[in-house]
């Protein structure tokens, strides 16, 4: 509204929706594991708690040569915060990105559309080339490098919707409303039918992923179709 970033109030308010409840959580579960964690469980508690108290636990599972699919082979109770971890690194470094690219194109928003574009294609090739060079499953699974096209995908579905008076006409809007179902189904068949292990989603198969979301995403916001309804 006034043309203006305050970086430091965005950070409070990640903060404050996020670190309350990660806290109590990390809080929670150490304590319950004075009863319930086993002896491998025991000796990884103090370094996981740390590294999800501090949105870095992805890699530490990464360091510990942590297997995501094998979860239920005495798993860290912290395991879940890798995802969290991520939204966490994500949240600290984009506001330093967008400020600073739209310092650099005066402000344009398409310009600022092309260096995400360009970081997502970047980070599909350079986890290619981790899968093509033998990377472990839980390198790829885990890291934020790899990763990065989900949430990209979602920044430019943001700039997208951002720029138009109207979300979409009325031909589209009902093409894009019943679109969603669909994704939505072949996301929900995805959930049984496809194991973390399998290498082409480490090509790209996530970034398919997360444009199916958006698919359903978009369908709810339109104003006609099931999935507005829903």
């Amino acid at each position: 509204r006034d043309a203006k970033v305050s970086l430091r109030g965005f950070w409070e308010r990640r903060l404050r929706r996020l670190m309350p409840a990660a806290l109590t959580v990390i809080a929670l579960i150490t304590v319950a594991s004075i009863w319930l964690a086993d002896t491998t469980q025991w000796l990884r508690l103090r370094p996981d708690a740390l590294a999800s108290a501090f949105y870095v636990a992805n890699w530490r599972f990464i360091a510990a040569g942590d297997a995501y699919g094998a979860m239920f082979q005495s798993p860290s109770p912290f395991t879940h915060f890798w995802s969290l971890a991520i939204e966490e690194q994500f949240y600290l470094v984009l506001p330093l990105l967008v400020v600073a690219v739209l310092a650099v194109g005066r402000g344009s928003r398409r310009f600022l559309a092309v260096v995400f574009g360009a970081l997502t294609i970047a980070s599909i090739v350079w986890a290619n080339w981790l899968a093509s060079s033998g990377a472990p499953v839980d390198r790829l699974y885990f890291g934020t490098d790899v990763r990065l096209p989900e949430l990209l995908v979602g920044a430019l579905l943001a700039l997208w919707w951002m720029r138009r008076e109207e979300p979409l006409g009325r031909r589209a809007g009902v093409v894009v409303a019943w679109s969603g179902p669909v994704a939505l189904a072949v996301v929900v068949v995805s959930w049984r039918v496809v194991h973390v292990g399998d290498e082409f989603l480490y090509r790209g198969g996530f970034t398919v992923y997360s444009m199916l979301t958006v698919v359903v995403v978009v369908s709810a916001m339109v104003s006609v179709g099931p999935m507005h309804r829903v």
